[in-house]
Formats: C-alpha cells, structure tokens, sequence
C-alpha cells in the first residue's frame, strides 16, 4: 500500500532539502508546489494573482498525489503544512482514501502532532505548510 509523505515545518526550514532526499531513498514521487507555480507563472509573489495560482497549483498537486496513491505510488507532498488546519484537514482526506501517512517535520523549535518539540528533522506518525487554509482548500476536490 501506498503511503502519503507531508513535509511540516515553516519557509526555509530545509523541507524540499529532505523531500528530495526521501524522494531517491523511496522512490516516491515528489510534489512541490512552488517549483511548479515558478515553473508555470515565474518569480511571481508580489503579484496579486500569485495567492489564487498557488491554491490552484495546489488542487492540481492534489489530484495527481491522489491518482499515483491509488496507483500505489508512494507520494510526497512538500506543501509545509504548518498550520494545525491544514495538517487536519489532509489527515482526514488521507483517511477517506484509507491510506497510511507520514509526517516530516522541519519546524526547528516548533510543536509537532505529538506535542513535543519539532527540532529538524523530526518524524512523526501522522503532520503539514504554505498557508493556513490550503488544506481546507483542497478539501473540496476530493
């Protein structure tokens, strides 16, 4: 059975650094929103549209880690996951699909699920990044 991979932690904390590494240890197909969103719309912050392209980056990255889980294909999703919502919101959703999951966390003195501290890297048994709400967000393509 597949599992699903959730990078946690905040920006700049190391978590496509350790998505890639888990990416050639598993074998696992890696998502991660930001190259894809600089890839498709280039060096675009600072532009009122960036939010909206990033949520629907999101979605897309959604339903192909959807798609490759239910192909058997271990997936990681380096979304960040940092807020409690968003790492809630993804658990049930891997919870629907009746998929394993697991929780990368890169938050250096953060809290993980657990409630211990999150120094890098830590793994937990089940965790998530980019903006609070993006999870909840997604929900609605499932």
């Amino acid at each position: 059975m597949a599992t699903l991979h959730l990078m946690v932690g905040l920006p700049c904390s190391g978590k496509t650094t350790e998505a890639r590494r888990l990416e050639r240890e598993l074998g696992a197909l890696r998502l991660t929103p930001d190259e894809w969103q600089t890839a498709l719309f280039g060096d675009d912050a600072f532009e009122p549209e960036h939010d909206a392209r990033h949520s629907t980056v999101e979605r897309l990255l959604w339903n192909i880690a959807r798609r490759a889980l239910e192909l058997g294909v271990d997936v990681i999703l380096d979304y960040g996951f940092w807020a409690r919502e968003e790492r809630d919101a993804l658990r049930a959703q891997a919870r629907a699909l009746r998929l394993p999951r697991a929780f990368h966390g890169r938050a250096a003195g953060g809290a993980d699920d657990q409630g211990g501290s999150a120094q890098p890297p830590v793994r937990a048994r089940a965790g998530i990044h980019h903006r609070a709400g993006a999870a909840a967000r997604m929900g609605g393509v499932v």
